[in-house]
């Protein structure tokens, strides 16, 4: 063949496997986007805690309900007052950004629940301020989560990420 022919067919194959590997790492977004018509656009509320970073013996403070705008904000309802507090974003689940943010196991009879839990996971979003991220999880299953993430500042003045709370919700409407 001529060396021409062997150019143009090397460069088609590239473009092949650049467009692969982009629609092969997009592909979780894209979960995540036609997820968001079955978690945005309700409300939701407290349901049960199931991991506390710390057991304090004292019951959970008042969990506000959530509405999550079929644009993805977030509003907390504590009593009267109604407060924006973010927007929600897709975001992959793994075990560098969700396993190593607790401080202590998380275990159970047949092991570590923190990968056994993120397995589960069909799509993610998160939002976050100055000191605290909050990731929403839809799973398998198709319940929802809230994980409640804390800056922590250790005495050196290192940072870093605390997993404070998870907790499952139900839909109020």
């Amino acid at each position: 063949m001529d060396k021409k022919v062997w150019i143009i067919l090397s460069a088609v194959l590239l473009v092949i496997i650049v467009i692969v590997v982009i629609a092969a790492s997009n592909q979780y977004y894209v979960i995540a986007k036609q997820c968001e018509e079955a978690v945005f656009g309700h409300t939701y509320g407290h349901f049960s805690t199931i991991h506390k970073a710390m057991d304090t013996g004292h019951p959970n403070p008042k969990i506000p309900a959530y509405e999550i705008t079929k644009d993805g904000t977030i509003i907390d309802h504590r009593g009267s007052r109604e407060v924006v507090i973010g927007s929600l974003l897709p975001i992959e689940i793994t075990e560098d950004n969700f396993d190593n943010y607790f401080d202590r196991e998380w275990d159970m009879p047949s092991g570590d629940y923190r990968a056994v839990f993120r397995e589960q996971i069909k799509a993610a979003w998160s939002y976050s301020g100055d000191n605290y991220m909050c990731y929403w999880i839809l799973d398998n299953d198709g319940d929802i989560y809230i994980c409640h993430l804390s800056r922590i500042t250790d005495a050196s003045g290192s940072a870093r990420w605390s997993m404070g709370e998870i907790h499952s919700l139900r839909l109020i409407h």
